[in-house]
């Protein structure tokens, strides 16, 4: 179960990620990594200046996250939880956030197993980005609307179930 909700999650987050990549550019990257599937490699990269060679860093797929981001959506989520009278949920927030990082370092060779070639993952670590990301990620997460199987099940019944052990948001 826990599985498919953190699934369900990130294909319903995936065009909320995508659409806000091009305005949320001129923020500070606090580190870049260039995944090889072919290798099972983790590069740390660091650009230079845009006169020098950037050795087609700029033409690799570039997949960004947000690990502060994600932590403010559980927590989100968890509150909600909470406020329907549901079991509440402990998490570390230090824990969490280096499962969240690890968690992107195995979908991003996913993504470069997929496309057949290097892409570069960028974590943004920034608490409070140009953006309204956890509450327009919250409000699509919660939204009536979104239903989860044929019968009409909203997804958010779903995060009331008593039997989920942990939450984890990939965006």
């Amino acid at each position: 179960m826990k599985t498919l909700l953190t699934l369900i999650s990130f294909v319903l987050l995936s065009f909320i990620g995508t659409s806000q990549y091009e305005s949320d550019t001129n923020g500070n990257f606090y580190s870049y990594l260039i995944l090889d599937y072919s290798k099972w490699v983790f590069v740390e990269y660091f650009p230079m200046d845009e006169e020098e060679d950037n050795e087609g860093f700029d033409t690799l797929t570039r997949i960004t996250y947000n690990p502060l981001v994600e932590l403010d959506v559980i927590d989100s989520i968890l509150k909600f939880r909470e406020s329907k009278g549901s079991k509440s949920i402990e998490f570390n927030r230090d824990e969490m956030y280096e499962k969240l990082v690890n968690s992107h370092y195995y979908s991003g060779m996913d993504i470069s197993k997929h496309i057949g070639e290097r892409i570069v993952l960028s974590k943004y670590d920034d608490q409070n980005p140009d953006c309204n990301c956890v509450q327009s990620i919250s409000e699509v997460i919660l939204d009536d609307s979104l239903s989860f199987d044929e019968k009409g099940t909203s997804f958010k019944t779903l995060l009331l179930d008593k039997r989920i052990k942990s939450i984890e948001v990939n965006y």
